[in-house]
């Protein structure tokens, strides 16, 4: 990660894209899509994991949040004003977001969830769907701006957690925290239950690192070390799924809660999620951490989603669900190898222009879902492979036209 010293970057490859521009100079700026940064998040190890709470508040305040390379106009405007919220009272923000992931659990068990420290923004909405067409809008077209500020509050309030378990005495059943993986519209929610009847009584735990698909599976050694340094167990969760399917899952999502997964970090959130889950398992710090009897893995294969279940809520989500590892912990080679990035990058948009399609032969305007979905994903193209590249400006063509 480096300090930005050209605002005038260029982005947008696409032939009729919004024009993206570089991060203002002299702020830390994220490198997305590599080895360990995922295209709209933070480096696995932005934080020190053994570090405590307040030494990374210090460090926010110190060093301000990390800025995506390339934004338009817009989205720069909006991920300044969260970073700088945070940056400004870090100790508040954080309060803010524990508060939150009490919410989505328990006093107890509160569950760490990125997406929705995003509420914490006031055009967004402090609710799971939005409440008005505005915040609709703001929540379809801005999910970027305010991701890697959100991963870094997420991260901060997850170890202050970690450091209150941390004193719990040895052997407490809260002394434990759940991990879950997948990626986006997996099925991670039905991880839960698989772990309940694998674990039995000791399905109980002092926190939840409910992780974002768009984060690819990078956080786990991340968890494992914050864990280890404060001697609390991990359990790990894995929804294991054929991506060729899953983005319809993602459209009807957007039309409930206003948030869309861009079309290429979704792919990848599968793709690289799936090998960065793969090499986490064959990892000699994992592999110490299972024979220690201080870290244990589910995995599982939900099959395909049933849209009646948005409708009917006694059907399953999940009805051909099934377990990767019924014995012993997950291990690489129960899982199926990495799925074809190109090829789920085409059916990933297929499904989204027949999507815009059905919209216009409803009256209904598709263009801001289609801006998330994949006018989002053009700030990346450049970086990308020619065929991925070439895949998206076909598709944005078809579907925006001149």
């Amino acid at each position: 990660m480096a300090r930005s010293a050209n605002p005038d970057r260029p982005g947008g490859a696409v032939a009729g894209a919004e024009p993206f521009s570089g991060a203002p100079p002299g702020v830390l700026v994220t490198a997305p899509g590599t080895a360990s940064t995922p295209l709209i998040g933070l480096h696995s190890d932005h934080f020190d994991p053994v570090s405590r709470g307040q030494a990374l508040r210090a460090q926010i305040a110190r060093e301000g949040i990390p800025r995506q390379p390339r934004l338009s106009a817009r989205e720069r405007e909006i991920e300044t004003a969260f970073a700088e919220w945070i940056e400004g009272d870090p100790s508040r923000a954080v309060e803010a977001a524990a508060r939150l992931a009490e919410a989505n659990g328990s006093p107890d068990q509160p569950i760490f969830e990125v997406d929705s420290i995003k509420r914490l923004v006031p055009e967004y909405g402090s609710d799971g769907k939005p409440s008005s067409d505005d915040e609709y809008l703001f929540r379809l077209e801005h999910n970027h701006a305010l991701h890697p500020a959100a991963v870094a509050l997420a991260r901060m309030a997850f170890i202050d957690r970690l450091d209150v378990l941390a004193t719990l005495p040895a052997g407490d059943p809260a002394k434990r925290v759940f991990v879950t993986n997948g990626g986006c519209a997996a099925g991670k929610g039905s991880l839960t239950e698989i772990v309940k009847n694998a674990l039995g009584d000791k399905a109980r735990f002092g926190a939840v690192w409910d992780a974002a698909g768009e984060g690819d599976a990078l956080e786990n050694a991340w968890v494992l070390r914050a864990a280890g340094a404060r001697d609390i167990d991990v359990v790990f969760g894995y929804a294991q799924a054929d991506p060729r399917t899953r983005y319809e899952g993602v459209l009807a999502r957007a039309e409930g809660t206003g948030r869309v997964v861009d079309v290429l970090t979704f792919v990848n959130s599968y793709a690289e999620g799936a090998r960065a889950f793969r090499a986490f398992l064959d990892s000699a710090e994992y592999r110490a951490a299972v024979a220690d009897g201080k870290a244990v893995a589910f995995g599982i294969d939900p099959g395909e989603f049933d849209m009646a279940s948005l409708k009917d809520r006694s059907k399953p989500a999940f009805p051909d669900l099934r377990n990767l590892n019924p014995s012993g912990s997950l291990r690489p080679e129960d899982m199926a190898p990495p799925p074809d990035k190109l090829a789920a990058l085409e059916a990933a948009l297929g499904i989204l222009e027949a999507y815009v399609a059905k919209a216009r032969e409803e009256g209904k305007d598709p263009l801001p879902v289609a801006r998330g979905a994949l006018g989002n994903a053009l700030k990346f193209a450049a970086d990308q492979p020619e065929a991925v590249g070439a895949a998206m400006q076909d598709s944005y063509e078809r579907i925006f036209g001149d």
